[in-house]
């Protein structure tokens, strides 16, 4: 299941746990985030409130947008005590990135502090074109 990052953000990556409705009631979800919403259905609409978006795990895709979509989700339910889980394919590189990008820029942390806290609760593998975005967040 995922691992539980800070007050409203739970984290694991992967579009398994996605698709299993006891796991995320268990661990308190109350939102997700699907960053693969073109391959991968959001299984529990009734259930779970969604974002799905398409985030794609290349050398060129701008994660500007897709990170600002992300904090403005994640903020909408802070006050409110939800939990979300973020989710992509295998949880390596885009469900993470987004974790990170989140912890920079709402919650401050510095880009080393932020990827060692993602990959302290789970191995990672953050594609290069991502980890220089997420590094430059500070500079902005």
């Amino acid at each position: 299941m995922p691992d539980h990052l800070n007050h409203n953000v739970h984290y694991s990556g992967s579009a398994d746990v996605a698709q299993n409705l006891e796991l995320l009631k268990e661990n308190n979800v109350t939102h997700i985030i699907n960053l693969v919403s073109n391959v991968v259905p959001n299984h529990f609409p009734k259930s779970f409130e969604y974002l799905a978006l398409v985030a794609y795990d290349t050398y060129t895709f701008d994660l500007h947008d897709t990170l600002n979509q992300c904090c403005d989700f994640l903020n909408s339910f802070k006050e409110k005590g939800g939990c979300c889980y973020i989710h992509c394919q295998a949880g390596l590189s885009r469900a993470p990135s987004i974790v990170i990008g989140y912890l920079i820029q709402v919650c401050n942390y510095s880009y080393k502090d932020a990827y060692n806290m993602v990959n302290n609760t789970r191995n990672v593998c953050i594609n290069m074109n991502f980890k220089s975005q997420l590094e430059r967040l500070k500079d902005n």
